[in-house]
């Protein structure tokens, strides 16, 4: 019997070789002239040694995205050029897009305390100062990570809470805090903000460890979700509005993330007489990739309302790394994940307009008078680069 049992195993296993397709490609549109960290060598990397240029008399308002900042207890280069830029400055928000403590997100303990404050010093007293669960947030992934994250919350409130300012709301913290979202604010004329939870819905596979919501399952939660950020979007559209949806996980990345390089392994644990691993825990880590089921499942939901819209702005962390994506809806995805982490490009799956695996940095979506925007690249050493222009 026993041999029996190997037998199908290996049977199932090969065949899985075989019917595992790479991750479904939404269409993008190919840039011919994707611009890579080495097309800008020559250039001082490395060294912070020339101050950013004044602020473009033409840009009217900044939202600077900033992801998996949390590994640095004193300000890294790339705090200090966020300080640069942001600190102090109106009609400026900074978004950090989770990640916000490493390894395992608020203990309590006065170091977690620390990470979260430099993050809080770089950006002081900007428009709005928002951050966004990511998975480390939630404990690394473990039972008790929504407990962890509520502490995050809680300190947060704390330390920068929201208030009125000469009749204006100032709206600072951590959203969502319960549940996947989504939460929004306009945050200024024609520019709307949009949040929403990913690790709720990758929390725990396959058990699923959130709180459950009176009267809803988790399922259907989950699908109130995108419901709701379809109208989000829609009403969005119809007021002309410019969107920007933050997220910690990115929905397209030729990064470590991507699992390009394990689709076997995950065939293996979630489609087999295997998957007792998984079970077991290994789950917990796999789940952070794109090809795992349960990631692959949002990403293509996620996808499917996207193009359903125009002229949306989706920007996400988790890798370690900065990456732009742009879709046949001239809608933009940005990965903007190397605040306090490098990691490197690792693959071509998905064709970009812009990768750099070997610099700090983060990106900045700029609103100009005409009502027009530009997304823009700052790298660890106080470059510039303006991406995209329209």
């Amino acid at each position: 019997m026993r041999k029996i049992y190997i037998l199908l195993t290996l049977l199932v296993t090969s065949s899985l070789a075989a019917q595992i397709n790479p991750i479904q490609i939404v269409p993008l549109q190919k840039s011919s002239n994707t611009v890579t960290r080495d097309s800008l060598a020559g250039k001082n990397f490395g060294v912070f040694s020339q101050k950013p240029s004044a602020r473009d008399s033409d840009v009217v308002y900044r939202v600077f995205l900033v992801g998996d900042a949390g590994n640095d207890t004193v300000p890294g280069k790339t705090l200090r050029l966020l300080h640069t830029l942001a600190g102090g400055q109106d009609s400026t928000t900074v978004v950090f897009l989770g990640d916000n403590i490493y390894p395992q997100g608020y203990d309590g303990k006065a170091i977690s305390a620390k990470k979260l404050q430099v993050q809080i010093d770089a950006a002081d007293s900007c428009d709005h100062l928002l951050f966004v669960p990511g998975n480390h947030d939630w404990l690394a992934q473990k039972r008790k990570g929504q407990k962890a994250l509520r502490k995050q919350g809680v300190y947060l409130a704390t330390q920068i809470p929201s208030d009125t300012v000469d009749g204006k709301p100032v709206v600072n913290g951590l959203f969502p805090t319960d549940g996947p979202g989504p939460w929004t604010h306009i945050i200024a004329p024609g520019v709307r903000i949009v949040t929403i939870d990913t690790q709720w819905w990758l929390q725990g596979y396959p058990f699923h460890w959130v709180q459950k919501q009176a009267g809803m399952t988790v399922r259907k939660r989950y699908e109130k979700m995108l419901h709701e950020l379809d109208s989000i979007f829609a009403v969005a559209e119809k007021n002309k509005e410019q969107v920007i949806l933050c997220a910690h996980h990115p929905v397209y990345t030729n990064g470590e993330h991507g699992g390009y390089n394990r689709r076997f392994l995950h065939g293996v644990l979630n489609y087999t007489p295997f998957q007792i691993f998984g079970l077991m825990g290994l789950n917990r880590v796999l789940t952070q990739a794109m090809v795992h089921p349960r990631y692959k499942h949002m990403r293509e939901d996620l996808l499917t309302i996207f193009a359903k819209h125009k002229n949306l702005i989706y920007a996400a962390g988790h890798e370690h790394n900065l990456q732009l994506f742009k879709d046949a809806q001239q809608n933009y995805f940005i990965v903007s994940g190397s605040g306090s982490k490098i990691s490197e490009i690792k693959s071509t799956q998905f064709p970009a307009e812009y990768q750099n695996g070997t610099d700090h940095g983060f990106f900045c979506v700029e609103i100009l008078r005409n009502g027009s925007r530009r997304i823009v690249v700052y790298t660890e050493d106080g470059r510039r680069t303006v991406l995209v222009r329209n």
